[in-house]
């Protein structure tokens, strides 16, 4: 730190300031090297600063972290606001009533809100244009089920039961116009919520009212249910998506989340030569298309087709046959791979159109 070097002063400064600018120098000089031992200043004289460069050593660490914890903050915030961002997989107006405290459920009770349900949350707000609030967040769903229409004296009524932030269990009993849309709306959120841990496997279909469920009459409010649900139940649309990318999403992120829990079982199909028959649990027609249709794109596979036991077993066998030089297992094993790859892509052209599309609105 010399004034008259870099032409600040004609003349240099007296001793006294120049020692200060010394001493000046060696400091910042230390705290830049992050006081490490090599780079410690060996004069006697900066022995009593050393106190000093050291706390601002550690000041400046912590300086450095903050702004590299910013950075990851924004980003995160950023894929939240593009996953928040995501377009409806269903909306419409709904009747909700929410259970709270021990009064009497009636169907003067609902009130009329726009609901939004996307892969994240399911939001409602007073009007379709009105900011919209969460309800509850997708994870948390545990069961989506039909309601008897005695427990409210209403047809076409839903109830989602999820877990609160406290995990505490929570229902939401909601009201359709008409029963094609309690369908559509019972569809779409067990297949955005297909994948979740801590799905139940029974649940009352009444409502407790008083001292006693209103369908099996128990007077344990916590008991597990006496009708089994259908979280694996939804509508067959074998109509091509109207949102590709968005079922592609849907897609992809179901089979990440199945992957590890994915059990293949494979038999040798005695009836056809070179073919395999493939059985996979806990799946349906969804899958069963999707797979089909990725092995027929093989030009080695001869065959692809698959089947659905019984409406009540939740498996599909698929049978494919290959070519003698070329293994059924590795064809599905192939069909799967590019699959995954494939929608991998077009989850990412998903989410740039929707970041060009939120940095068209700024």
């Amino acid at each position: 730190m010399s004034p008259k070097l870099f032409h600040l002063r004609e003349r240099h400064a007296d001793a006294r300031t120049s020692r200060t600018l010394l001493l000046l120098a060696k400091a910042v000089q230390n705290v830049g090297n992050m006081d490490t031992p090599a780079s410690r200043a060996k004069e006697v004289w900066m022995e009593p600063l050393q106190p000093t460069v050291r706390q601002g050593v550690a000041q400046l660490k912590d300086f450095i972290t903050k702004l590299v914890d910013i950075e990851e903050k924004e980003e995160l915030d950023l894929q939240r606001t593009l996953s928040l961002q995501a377009p409806p997989v269903k909306e419409g107006p709904l009747f909700i009533h929410r259970t709270k405290g021990k009064g009497p459920l009636t169907s003067s009770s609902f009130k009329k809100l726009y609901f939004s349900l996307t892969t994240e949350a399911l939001s409602f707000a007073k009007t379709p244009s009105s900011k919209k609030s969460a309800l509850l967040k997708l994870a948390s769903v545990r069961a989506a089920e039909k309601v008897e229409e005695k427990s409210f004296g209403s047809s076409n009524v839903m109830q989602v039961i999820y877990t609160d932030d406290a995990g505490r269990p929570q229902t939401a009993y909601l009201q359709c116009k008409c029963v094609n849309e309690l369908n559509q709306w019972l569809s779409a959120l067990r297949k955005v919520s297909i994948n979740n841990t801590g799905l139940l496997g029974s649940y009352h279909p009444g409502v407790f009212r008083g001292d006693k469920w209103s369908c099996c009459h128990q007077k344990d409010k916590t008991d597990r249910g006496c009708d089994k649900t259908g979280s694996r139940v939804t509508l067959q649309e074998w109509n091509d998506p109207l949102d590709h990318d968005l079922e592609a999403q849907l897609i992809y992120q179901h089979l990440l989340g199945v992957e590890a829990a994915l059990r293949i079982t494979i038999n040798k199909d005695t009836k056809v030569p070179n073919a395999c028959l493939f059985t996979i649990n806990k799946e349906d027609h969804t899958l069963g298309n999707i797979i089909k249709s990725q092995l027929l794109k093989d030009p080695q596979v001869l065959f692809a087709g698959y089947k659905v036991p019984h409406p009540l077993e939740h498996k599909i066998i698929i049978r494919v046959q290959t070519t003698p030089d070329y293994s059924p297992q590795e064809a599905f094993t192939n069909a799967i791979t590019d699959l995954i790859s494939e929608l991998s892509l077009l989850e990412e052209r998903f989410r740039v159109a929707i970041k060009d599309k939120q940095e068209g609105i700024e």
